[in-house]
């Protein structure tokens, strides 16, 4: 997962210099979310946090065959020869839809291929598949916030996860 997350600093830095405002693979701008999650909250839903006193508090995605699965897309694509989500997993390649003033236009997967070198990274877990969300920036000026990466492994994405907020 930390792999995927520097490739993903990196992507961020590169977009930001080239067109004004970092994104991430999968982003078409850097106020589109990849994934069905519209904010950081539905994301901790999933994954788990930890409360006010310290204490754990579990998420509701703890199984690589989770329903909540469909609100995740996949890093290197479901159906990668190299590292195929298993059957029966829920999430789904992510999608592009035409944008006139959006500077990507590559699926996710392919973004994230390409910046491994054409590599794929595989999960060292039987049902592991590597995922991700994005939790759209917007704002502008004084008021800019910057989008949010989330990156789990299926096997069990409460336990397997980590975060990106540049």
């Amino acid at each position: 997962i930390d792999k995927i997350l520097v490739q993903a600093r990196n992507f961020y830095q590169t977009t930001s210099d080239e067109e004004g405002r970092g994104r991430f693979p999968g982003q078409d701008k850097f106020d589109v979310t990849v994934g069905d999650h519209t904010s950081n909250a539905d994301v901790i839903a999933d994954l788990g946090s930890i409360d006010a006193q310290g204490n754990a508090v579990a998420g509701s995605f703890t199984s690589w065959d989770g329903t909540d699965g469909s609100d995740w897309r996949s890093v290197f694509g479901i159906e990668n020869e190299d590292a195929p989500q298993a059957a029966g997993g829920h999430v789904t390649d992510d999608t592009y839809t035409t944008c006139g003033t959006c500077p990507g236009d590559e699926l996710g997967h392919n973004e994230w291929i390409e910046l491994f070198a054409g590599n794929t990274l595989t999960s060292q877990y039987q049902d592991g598949h590597f995922i991700y969300a994005v939790v759209k920036g917007g704002g502008s000026g004084l008021t800019a916030y910057p989008p949010v990466l989330y990156v789990a492994d299926a096997e069990n994405p409460s336990d397997f996860n980590n975060l990106l907020e540049p």
